[in-house]
Order: C-alpha cells, then structure tokens, then sequence
C-alpha cells in the first residue's frame, strides 16, 4: 500500500484548505471506526453514500507538489538592527524534510551569520521532524508554511 498522511494530519490538512487529487481516503464510520481505503476500489454511489465521512489522505509526491522549492525569510542583525534576507531551499533526506540555506558557503560565514543575525536559532518555524511517515512530515511542513502565509 502506499504510504499518505495519517489520519490526523490528513484531517489538519483538509482544515487548513490544503487541496490536491489523491485517490486515498480515510473514512470515518459511525463516528468512531477509521479505515484507509483506495477508491477507485470502491464500486457505486451507493456504497460512498452509506461509508461516512471522506477525508483524503495525500502521498509523499502530492505534497512535496505542494511545498515551495525555496523561501524566503529575513533577519534582523544584533549588531545594527539591518536585516538580511536568506534563500532557503527544500532539503529531502531520508528521515526529514526541511528548509535550509543557500546563501551561507562555508562553517565561517554561518558562525558569523548566526552571532550577528541569530540565523539558525529561528529554525522552530522550520524545525525538523522525524515521524515515521515523511508523508506526515510534508504534510507538517506545509501546514507551517501556511500558518506563516507563506504557500
């Protein structure tokens, strides 16, 4: 089976507005059995109409669809109150997904970035995540940047 988002992030999802097609959904029955279910597998109305309630449930693939290739974010410098703005890009390893930049070339620069800019130190917007789904980790991360109006 492929591996989505789970029941409570695809539910998170759905209520903050994310939208994309999937062919996965978990259905809640009588307010209480949840299932996964693929519906192409199911035959006839019919049988949607008496399941309960649809929430879909989205692949690695779709959100990583959905999540920017880069962002934006500024800081503000300790030493002069200056801002400085960082590109971040979208770095996808095995166990967590997050934003990291590109501007800083080597480990002096992001010593000196980071005593004068903080840069770093604000990574809980960003934060990682090791869940056991990286479905559910993209699904976090986009919920993140949605908070922040950012996607």
């Amino acid at each position: 089976m492929t591996k989505t988002t789970s029941y409570e992030i695809s539910k998170k999802l759905k209520e903050a507005g994310f939208e994309a097609k999937t062919n996965y959904n978990f259905i809640k029955r009588n307010n209480q059995e949840v299932f996964l279910i693929n519906i192409k597998e199911l035959s006839g109305i019919e049988i949607m109409n008496e399941i309960g309630v649809f929430i879909e449930s989205y692949d690695l693939e779709t959100i990583l669809d959905a999540l920017p290739d880069s962002i934006i974010r500024e800081y503000k410098s300790k030493n002069d109150s200056s801002v400085n703005k960082f590109k971040e890009r979208l770095i996808i390893e095995k166990e967590e997904i997050r934003y990291s930049c590109d501007d800083i070339e080597n480990a002096d620069d992001a010593n000196r970035y980071y005593k004068e800019y903080g840069y770093m130190q604000d990574l809980c917007v960003f934060k990682k995540f090791n869940d056991n789904s990286l479905a559910d980790t993209a699904g976090k991360m986009w919920l993140l940047l949605k908070e922040k109006g950012m996607v």
